[in-house]
């Protein structure tokens, strides 16, 4: 066999089919956990990180797309701006226990980055938004 058909073979081999889950849970995905040294709260603020609604993480996305500088052969080629990258997914995911309310997106610029960028990323875990990032760079293409 030739080096050109193997891997032509390896490619086909590497895309697997969609296989669908037997049984979609819609139940309950949010996460509660504390955090400690919040400014002008007493420790700790007890918060979830809640799984938004499709709507909200449409809007979410849109907003992203909208921050992508893209080349002229259609490819991404970074980023046009960084204001509030972080910060707005956290003002849409992340609520106080106590009383179920978001954090004011302008508390959350405030904060620590270290602290912002580890909420963040749970926040993208809690919503799959990894798996969205191809999807925005394809999208952002075809702008």
């Amino acid at each position: 066999m030739s080096k050109e058909n193997e891997n032509e073979e390896s490619e086909v081999q590497d895309k697997k089919p969609f296989i669908p889950p037997a049984v979609i849970d819609f139940g309950d995905d949010d996460y509660t956990l504390p955090l400690n040294n919040l400014p002008g709260y007493d420790d700790p603020v007890e918060v979830c990180i809640r799984s938004i609604s499709a709507a909200e993480r449409d809007t979410y996305m849109n907003g992203e797309i909208k921050r992508m500088r893209v080349g002229k052969d259609g490819k991404t080629t970074g980023v046009k701006f960084f204001d509030r990258i972080q910060s707005n997914l956290i003002a849409l995911c992340v609520t106080r226990t106590s009383d179920n309310k978001r954090f004011p997106q302008s508390e959350i610029d405030q904060w620590k980055s270290s602290a912002v960028k580890k909420l963040y990323d749970l926040c993208r875990w809690v919503n799959n938004l990894d798996d969205e990032t191809d999807q925005l760079e394809e999208e952002a293409k075809n702008e």
